[in-house]
Parts: structure tokens; C-alpha cells; sequence
């Protein structure tokens, strides 16, 4: 029988240590896949989004399909106009929904995609101004910045006060938005994006794979730091660790 080891945390707060993990039990249907590297994660038509240089942000400029109007920090600007993004505008510009909103004229807003921290309300401004469709796809829960202490509450009471002043304010001018979820393995969407779209658009160059990774170790013994890493904040990077 193969062995088998994990990152534990046994306690709250607590370092993670590397210690023996019982090894998986596939059913007939199932099979054993042994992780090579682990990737740490924090959650005229045009689309228009919010907090760009976040890694389910990158997405949109090879897959869209659409012009994209975006918003990142402007050390990333030349960056996502290379992927395909037509015009970038700074997130901490107290003018950007206007700026959005001007570039936005004469133009037809497929709906924008929020992928980015506290970038929801400005989606929905833009949203409310612009021709087209009034539906938001949400890649981002609406949740407190680094809260300190009660975080599950604050995170609760975040969540709540935000869906609800979204009820309240934004379906009364005809705006809907939903949340993405990240898994596929049920969905038509697998096959047609991991099976039939995903290996030639890579080998042609149709779709790039970004952002570039941020190796920071081997073994599990590194996961750790690479946690430590994410939690500092990181723009136009993927923090990974390496299993080989």
C-alpha cells in the first residue's frame, strides 16, 4: 500500500505540520490522482470587471470572447492588456466609475464580472449607468478586509448586510446578480471546457496560461510560508508550491 502524508493544522491558530495521512480509498467509479504541485487561492458587446490581477480574473480576457474593460492597480495595466483587455482603469481612482461609465458609451455591457475584494458595489454602479444587461456574476463574496477578532461573525454580518442592501438598492432598478461556483465535475461545462476547449486553445496560443506562478518550495513542509505569502497579499501572481 502507497504511503501518504498531509499539512495538519491541530489546533486553532496553529502552524501547519507535515504528518502521516491515511491514503485514499477510491470506489470503483474513482480513481487516485497524486498532486505534483498545490496552488494556494485566498474565492460591440462588453464585459466590464473589477479586481483583474486576481487569479479567476485572468480568465475572462482569453475565454470572453467580448471586449474587456477592466480595473486592476496600474502596475498591471500593460500586463492585462496583453491578455486582451482594452482599456485598464485604476481600482483606487475615486473617478473610475465615471471613468468606466465614459468608455462604456455606445456600447453594450454583456454584464460584469466582480473578482476582486470590495469591488462588488463598483460593478453594480457601473451596471446601473451602462445599456444592456443588468445581471452580475459574482466570483467574490462580499466579505470583511482582515478582520482580527470575531471573524466568523463579521464575516456573517458582512455577508448578510451586503446581500441584503443588494436586494434593497439594485433590484428596484432591474439589476441581478448570482454567485460562480467553482466546480464542474457535474456540469456540461467540464466537458466543453477542460475536453474540448481548453487543450487547443493552449497549444495555439488561443488561451495563455496566467498568472505566472510564484514558486516558493518543495514538500509539504512549505505550504506554510506559501500561506504566510498569500495572507501578506499578492497582485499578478499565483503562490504554488511544488511536489515533485
Amino acid at each position: 500500500m502507497p504511503t501518504n502524508s498531509a499539512a495538519w493544522m491541530l489546533g486553532p491558530k496553529q502552524q501547519l505540520q507535515v504528518k502521516e495521512a491515511p491514503y485514499p480509498k477510491p470506489r470503483s467509479d474513482e480513481f487516485v490522482v497524486r498532486n505534483r504541485a498545490i496552488a494556494i487561492n485566498p474565492i460591440g458587446w462588453t464585459l466590464q470587471s473589477q479586481g483583474s490581477a486576481t487569479a479567476f480574473g485572468w480568465i475572462k480576457y482569453m475565454a470572453a470572447g467580448y471586449e474587456v474593460i477592466s480595473k486592476s492597480s496600474p502596475r498591471n495595466f500593460d500586463l492585462l492588456k496583453s491578455l486582451g483587455a482594452s482599456e485598464v482603469f485604476d481600482y483606487n481612482d475615486p473617478k473610475v466609475v465615471d471613468d468606466v461609465i465614459m468608455a462604456m458609451k455606445g456600447k453594450t455591457s454583456v454584464g460584469p464580472l466582480n473578482a476582486g475584494e470590495n469591488s462588488m458595489f463598483r460593478c453594480l454602479d457601473v451596471l446601473g449607468r451602462c445599456q444592456g444587461d443588468k445581471h452580475m456574476a459574482m466570483a467574490t463574496y462580499p466579505v470583511p478586509s482582515h478582520p482580527k477578532r470575531f471573524t466568523l461573525l463579521q464575516t456573517i454580518y458582512c455577508f448578510v448586510t451586503s446581500t441584503t442592501s443588494i436586494a434593497v438598492n439594485y433590484k428596484l432598478r432591474g439589476i441581478t446578480t448570482s454567485f460562480v461556483w467553482g466546480s464542474v465535475v457535474h456540469s456540461p461545462m467540464g466537458e466543453a471546457v477542460y475536453a474540448k476547449f481548453l487543450p487547443d486553445a493552449l497549444a495555439n496560443g488561443k488561451f495563455r496560461a496566467a498568472p505566472k506562478p510564484v514558486v516558493v518550495g518543495e514538500r509539504l513542509e512549505a505550504i506554510q510560508n506559501a500561506i504566510d505569502l498569500q495572507k501578506k497579499g499578492i497582485s499578478a501572481g499565483k503562490v504554488v508550491v511544488s511536489l515533485r
